[in-house]
């Protein structure tokens, strides 16, 4: 069946397009829409721009982005109720899309505005890939030290982790270790022992380190009187 076909009756067309195409699909749909058809896309950083065809042709459009990582389709069903969405949308669908979300997909929506859409989707990927980034540098550390199967001494911490964040106000506030305690000598050992073990790896825990410290310091974790040190221990190794 042809797209402009399939499209011709459905009150509902979903645009499940990488980014760049998601704006030549919905040209190419325009002409073929009903007057009171709703375009969704699910891009986190797009607002309704790239459907402005389909809604120059009478259309609603709707950006309809769910804050989860989904591997494949089955994990996706198992972990999107309870997800956040961020939602994108005109006034005739917004009460639409809320409607859906909450009682169909059993989620929580929330309000996007269009010039807001990349810092969404920023926290999005760096909270999802940033974690997973850090579980492989500390997977690395582990085996560096022949400790098999490393993933699963971290994976339980990881969880505990993001449960505290959730229980007691966000990651700031739930910031643990020896950058919040003021323990410049344990983190000068770990810099030591990797510089010894696997010196490849000192960069990236380094890196680490430093996000460790800005989140602290911006959540008023950490003696402000110790930031000149801590600079200058992880400025002298990075």
């Amino acid at each position: 069946m042809e797209p402009g076909a399939a499209v011709a009756d459905a009150e509902v067309v979903l645009v499940g397009a990488d980014d760049a195409s998601i704006q030549e699909v919905a040209s190419a749909l325009a002409p073929h829409l009903r007057a009171d058809a709703v375009v969704v896309h699910f891009a986190g950083s797009l607002g309704l721009e790239p459907l402005a065809a389909a809604i120059e042709a009478g259309a609603s459009g709707a950006a309809l982005h769910p804050v989860q990582a989904c591997p494949d389709v089955d994990a996706a069903l198992a972990r999107l109720p309870g997800s956040a969405w961020g939602v994108t949308a005109g006034d005739e669908v917004q009460e639409w899309a809320r409607v859906l979300i909450t009682d169909d997909l059993q989620g929580s929506p929330v309000i996007v505005s269009e010039d807001a859409r990349p810092l969404w989707h920023a926290a999005a990927v760096l909270t999802s890939n940033g974690i997973a980034a850090l579980l492989s540098i500390g997977e690395s550390l582990l085996g560096s030290i022949s400790i098999a199967r490393p993933e699963e001494v971290l994976a339980p911490l990881a969880h505990g982790t993001v449960q505290n964040a959730i229980e007691g106000g966000g990651g700031g506030a739930t910031l643990t270790g020896p950058i919040v305690r003021g323990e410049l000598e344990t983190l000068a050992r770990h810099i030591r022992a990797i510089e010894e073990r696997d010196p490849a790896l000192l960069p990236a825990f380094i890196e680490g380190a430093r996000l460790i410290l800005r989140a602290a310091q911006a959540t008023g974790r950490i003696a402000p009187e110790t930031i000149g040190d801590w600079d200058r221990l992880l400025g002298a190794k990075g």
